[in-house]
């Protein structure tokens, strides 16, 4: 497996079992291809990846507070106030002052947010589909739980927030 091998340097790859630098080089590989898709299917919606992280949150969660999205993506109030102008200006979010606190402003997604949203959704389960048909039935169920696994130690407390990570109960 020539590309996973590439992945690492090879003082590191000669110190480990090759099943190991190959599974390594797998996951590098399907990440970065299932990031370029994701990134082709945002372009042409006119969002970023961080943008897209503003509206699954959104979506999941309904109104949030900008804070609130600071605080689950990890960016400073003012990159969420640069997220959310440019989301404004294209009609996937509008902004107002919070009812109990009118210094907090609300972030909620418009219906043409929401629209769009189902629309990158529904393509990326035709994606999932199609990939799932590469594992054999009798497999996909263990990889999954692997790949949750995997996907768990990796973010262990946090990610883009709460819920916005596809949890799947698969025990």
């Amino acid at each position: 497996m020539a590309t996973s091998v590439r992945t690492l340097p090879p003082t590191v790859a000669r110190r480990l079992p090759p099943e190991e630098v190959a599974l390594w080089g797998s996951l590098v590989s399907v990440t970065r291809s299932l990031f370029r898709h994701l990134q082709h299917d945002l372009r042409r919606v006119g969002v970023s990846v961080q943008q897209y992280w503003v509206l699954q949150c959104l979506d999941v969660h309904g109104p949030l507070t900008a804070g609130k999205l600071s605080q689950w993506l990890e960016v400073t109030l003012p990159t969420v106030t640069g997220i959310a102008d440019h989301l404004e200006s294209i009609g996937y979010v509008h902004r107002s002052p919070a009812p109990e606190d009118r210094r907090r402003v609300l972030v909620r997604l418009t219906p043409k947010g929401m629209r769009m949203l189902r629309l990158l959704h529904q393509h990326h389960a035709d994606i999932g589909r199609d990939l799932a048909q590469l594992v054999p039935d009798e497999e996909r169920a263990e990889l999954t739980r692997a790949l949750v696994r995997i996907a768990a130690r990796l973010t262990p407390d946090h990610g883009p927030c709460p819920g916005c990570h596809g949890e799947t109960d698969l025990t």
